[in-house]
């Protein structure tokens, strides 16, 4: 089996998506969409529903895809557009709703290419020899794919940054103790380099201390209770524009992992959401 990277850049991204050419038995494949147009009848297993991962299916015409129902189900306008309402409010900023519209509209484009391809679930895709583990952290829908000996993990790594935003860190652990036991020899990230199973593990060896520091941090920044209005500017004070967005992601993410420790509580009725010690 053959891998090839295809790499490609948008003004929204701060760096360069990866999808992967795979060439295997005399057929070829794609690990995830990207940016850019696919050849008619391209065969593509997309491994989240993010739009850098999935803008190439709008791009396209008679591509066949593989996709969880998850996957389906998240590629659309309004559900686009009421995560990004539900993670505004929850940090009280409800108000900006209308700054994201750049970014929620391509989820419409993306939606209405869907009956130009030919959908696939996982359980019926035309390639042969995928192991597919769900690997929530990075979002709820996402997947890993094993083929031959490689993995491809989509977002669940980035290898330049720890700073990798999750909805739940506690799931991604777990996703990621599950990739690690399964057998392959190189990892495919969603953006950057790939590596060998080494490299692997001394990345995720720093994004869990960094992620647990954060989560500390998090329980000592709030004291005897907090909005998470307040918490976000104590924790990201710099945030701000597309930064603020991926902050809350993230501070959304650390409250939701203490909260299934039974360390926090909150009330969601609000907006913002206040947070206090269990």
């Amino acid at each position: 089996m053959r891998v090839a990277i295809e790499r490609s850049i948008n003004p929204l991204l701060p760096e360069p998506v990866n999808r992967y050419r795979i060439d295997t038995d005399g057929m070829v494949a794609y690990v995830d969409a990207g940016l850019e147009p696919l050849p008619e009848g391209t065969l593509v297993l997309v491994t989240h529903y993010h739009w850098d991962h999935t803008y190439g299916l709008a791009a396209s015409r008679g591509l066949r895809v593989c996709m969880p129902p998850q996957t389906l189900e998240s590629l659309s306008y309004e559900r686009a557009l009421e995560g990004v309402r539900s993670l505004l409010e929850a940090v009280g900023y409800g108000d900006l709703v209308s700054h994201a519209e750049p970014y929620v509209e391509l989820y419409k484009r993306i939606e209405d290419s869907l009956p130009r391809h030919r959908v696939y679930g996982l359980d019926e895709c035309p390639l042969e020899g995928v192991e597919a583990l769900h690997c929530p952290g990075h979002s709820g829908d996402h997947h890993c794919y094993i083929i031959g000996d490689s993995v491809f993990l989509g977002d669940n790594y980035v290898p330049y940054t720890t700073s990798t935003t999750l909805t739940s860190p506690l799931d991604y652990m777990e996703s990621m103790h599950k990739v690690l036991a399964a057998s392959w020899s190189t990892a495919y990230p969603g953006h950057g380099d790939p590596s060998g199973r080494r490299g692997l593990v001394e990345w995720l060896n720093r994004v869990s201390r960094r992620k647990l520091a954060r989560m500390l941090e998090v329980s000592l920044r709030l004291g005897g209770g907090a909005s998470l209005k307040d918490l976000l500017h104590r924790m990201y004070p710099q945030a701000g524009g597309a930064t603020l967005f991926l902050a809350a992601r993230n501070l959304v993410g650390y409250i939701r992992a203490l909260e299934d420790l039974g360390l926090v509580r909150v009330d969601r009725g609000v907006s913002p959401w206040v947070v206090e010690p269990a």
